[in-house]
């Protein structure tokens, strides 16, 4: 593993010491470990001898832009230096700071402790002290015994706050270590930003959300014009958290002293910070975020189908680093394949990116006028496991060969059957599920509930009529109220004395007709108690059935499903046909279950934790819409990316948190920012700091809710935690007052904690 060190710059006569300093930076940085990347924003022909005579190094590339007409753009710059990195991971490196070779070597250390190839959402900032003259000219003619020992000198005078020393700190600098993947899945720096200030924060903010050490401060959004770590106040404070612990472990930058530089129109300090504060807000109320960046070393050329204004957009941000250049827009704005296809011709168009195909006519239509002409294309979709996605270049569900015996009958190794084995068993004994459904309570408890005896149990889960699946894929049973009729037949055909059906609507679906003569469970009823329940299970095609299958129970499909095979679910012709497969053995093959459920693990679905919103469709029905995915695996064209999952929050107790005031002083600071806002709430969860979207809502111009980790108020009738919160939220003096006294004696009350 390397890392590349992007360097940004445009070489001018008010750039000091360019030649040299840039050079050091060279020598400094270890080949055998990074990769540098220099970022050449319209450097002067006068002045391009610098950058040629380096060219020899082999671990250096130059990128050159004819941007000599623009302002300078640093955070322009390093954007495309992270579009061209070669490597997973990225370090930005200005000119002007420095570091020795032992220095870096504790920076790839730490990106290695972290794993961040691995775990794309971690990120840290390198600290820069901006030194003096005086420790500018003190730290370039240091003569230490070695590069360790002049690190720890150099860490000595920071920590003890040598003014002749040091100008000042920025532990939430811009010498961020960032994995490249999700860097160009958030886009880079705003568009919006002209010139220099503040653009570097505008990315902390987004990257913290996926990623965040501890409570936002309850002024957050204010610029204190301060880099200090003694007054938890203000983002910078906050993006302080991401250097603190590294520098402790003795990583930093120094940032050589220079004479101020006058560039016209570069500094844009006030309109920058101004601007600033909008696009937090923008993006705390509606992950407004840039365009994700195109990577360029995918030479394809992906055109993504889809609204860029839709909560699925932003949610989709995270996949779109695998497909190249990126170009975005509607389906609407191509009134036909043909449309389409000119618009491929003309602009090289490499691949095209469907959201679901079946979603409406026009979208079909464009579908199936690609598959013709064998213009390559890729599908996304909801797959039919918990938090499974799939991103398909054969087809759509039903119509994908992705699914096709020759695609996954395979003999397994040992490890990967123990791989499935072991998914299966925390899938058949986990509460979590594609829709909403109540706490498990047992098959057990269901038998005695429906009065099941000795008979057996037909299991009927209902699906939508609109859905996708019903409609275009409902083969045999032709619909839902086709297939309610078969149910109705079956019904009146099997022995009651001997089966008992149990039939569960779409926790979406409210208004579906009722089949006579069976039992109904429950609409929250959970789908596995339902499952394990059940002798037999006949559906039209819903993923219930590949679930079933993890639990080795014989599937009667009466539609037409991706997981019909012989070994596995079985496919019913009519109505006669379902009922004589009900009334006969029907053998499930656990080796096919493993192969196939091996197939769709490693190579068909992706996994992310989705987040949605539940608004109405124009029919009155509920509908849910995806807000967020925070991808965990992806698994695309025989690759499979890991990206990890969002790192858990830090306890305020941590040290982290000491040069604030730990937790008592942290915990002052809100009780101080509600006594001077009107009507504002404390709601504190006692246990864990774990929700990285903790911040606070303006409910009004006058009251406000701090929210830690998003837990409300509890409108139940109170416990004794629950008369403490009321406590805290209506008298919060008195309640801060008995907290300390108590602080000693009774530590459970108030904290946070991992």
């Amino acid at each position: 593993m390397k890392i590349t060190v992007i360097i940004p710059l445009r070489i001018t006569e008010g750039l000091y010491q360019a030649q040299e300093r840039l050079s050091r930076i060279i020598e400094n940085i270890p080949s055998g470990k990074f990769n540098i990347l220099i970022v050449n924003y319209g450097t002067p022909k006068k002045f391009s001898h610098i950058l040629s005579g380096l060219k020899s190094y082999s671990h250096l590339k130059i990128l050159d832009f004819d941007t000599g007409s623009q302002i300078f753009s640093i955070g322009h710059a390093r954007d495309l230096g992270v579009q061209y990195a070669e490597d997973n991971v990225v370090l930005f490196n200005d000119i002007d700071f420095f570091g020795n070779k032992d220095m870096y070597e504790r920076i790839y250390a730490e990106v290695l402790a972290r794993d961040m190839v691995n775990s794309i959402y971690d990120f840290f900032c390198v600290p820069v002290f901006f030194l003096t003259e005086n420790g500018t000219e003190d730290t370039l003619s240091s003569s230490h015994y070695s590069e360790c020992s002049e690190n720890s000198y150099i860490h000595r005078k920071i920590y003890e706050s040598h003014k002749d020393f040091v100008e000042f700190p920025a532990y939430g600098s811009s010498a961020m270590v960032v994995n490249k993947h999700h860097y160009l899945a958030i886009g880079g720096h705003s568009r919006e930003f002209y010139g220099h200030g503040a653009e570097d924060y505008d990315v902390l903010h987004r990257l913290s959300s996926y990623y965040s050490k501890g409570p936002k401060t309850a002024d957050y959004y204010n610029n204190t014009k301060s880099n200090r770590i003694d007054n938890y106040h203000g983002f910078r404070a906050y993006f302080a958290l991401y250097g603190i612990d590294v520098f402790n472990r003795g990583i930093f930058f120094q940032h050589l002293w220079h004479p101020t530089r006058s560039i016209p129109g570069y500094h844009q300090t006030q309109r920058n910070f101004s601007l600033l504060e909008n696009l937090m807000k923008k993006f705390d109320q509606d992950k407004e975020q840039p365009f994700p960046l195109s990577n360029a070393n995918i030479k394809d050329k992906t055109l993504f189908l889809i609204d860029t204004k839709s909560r699925t957009f932003k949610a989709i941000r995270h996949l779109t680093p695998l497909f190249g250049s990126l170009v975005f827009m509607s389906e609407n704005l191509f009134s036909n394949i043909d449309s389409l296809l000119r618009y491929i011709n003309k602009n090289e168009i490499d691949r095209i990116f469907f959201l679901n195909p079946y979603g409406n006519e026009h979208r079909l239509a464009l579908y199936e006028g690609v598959k013709e002409k064998n213009i390559p294309f890729i599908v996304f979709d909801r797959g039919a496991l918990p938090d499974s996605w799939f991103l398909d270049h054969n087809g759509f569900n039903y119509d994908s060969k992705s699914y096709s015996p020759e695609a996954w009958q395979q003999q397994l190794t040992h490890e990967q059957e123990d791989e499935v084995e072991n998914y299966l068993f925390n899938l058949r004994n986990s509460e979590h599920t594609l829709e909403h459904n109540s706490p498990r309570k047992t098959s057990r408890f269901l038998k005695e509930l429906y009065q099941i005896g000795d008979r057996k149990v037909l299991f009927v889960p209902f699906q939508r009529p609109t859905d996708t699946v019903t409609t275009y894929f409902a083969g045999p049973a032709g619909s839902v109220n086709g297939f309610q009729c078969w149910v109705e037949y079956i019904a009146e055909n099997l022995p009651r004395e001997e089966w008992v059906i149990i039939c569960k609507n779409h926790p979406l679906e409210k208004n579906l007709p009722r089949v006579n003569g069976v039992l109904y469970a429950e609409d929250d009823t959970h789908i596995h108690d339902l499952i394990d329940l059940a002798d037999k299970v006949l559906l039209m095609n819903s993923g219930v059935g590949l679930i079933s299958l993890a639990f080795m129970k014989p599937v009667i499909c009466a539609s037409n499903a991706f997981y019909a095979h012989e070994g596995l679910a079985i496919p019913a012709f009519d109505a006669i046909h379902a009922l004589e497969l009900i009334n006969n053995d029907v053998l499930v093959d656990k080796r096919k279950v493993l192969q196939f459920y091996w197939h769709m693990l490693n190579r068909v679905y992706s996994f992310g934790q989705s987040t949605y919103n539940k608004t109405k469709s124009c029919d009155g029905t509920d509908r849910k819409i995806i807000n967020e995915i925070l991808f965990n695996k992806i698994n695309y064209n025989n690759q499979t990316i890991i990206l990890g999952t969002s790192p858990q929050g830090i306890s305020l107790d941590a040290p982290l948190f000491y040069s604030f005031g730990g937790r008592e002083k942290i915990m002052e600071i809100f009780k101080s920012s509600n006594a001077k806002s009107n009507g504002t709430k404390v709601v504190v969860d006692t246990s864990t700091v774990k929700d990285s979207k903790s911040h606070i809502q303006n409910n009004s111009a006058n009251s406000s809710e701090l929210k830690i980790n998003n837990v409300k108020e509890d409108k139940r009738k109170p416990g004794k935690f629950g008369r403490k919160v009321r406590k805290l939220i209506r008298t919060p003096g008195a309640f801060f007052n008995d907290a300390i006294k108590n602080r000693k004696s009774n530590t459970g009350d108030l904290k946070f904690r991992q």
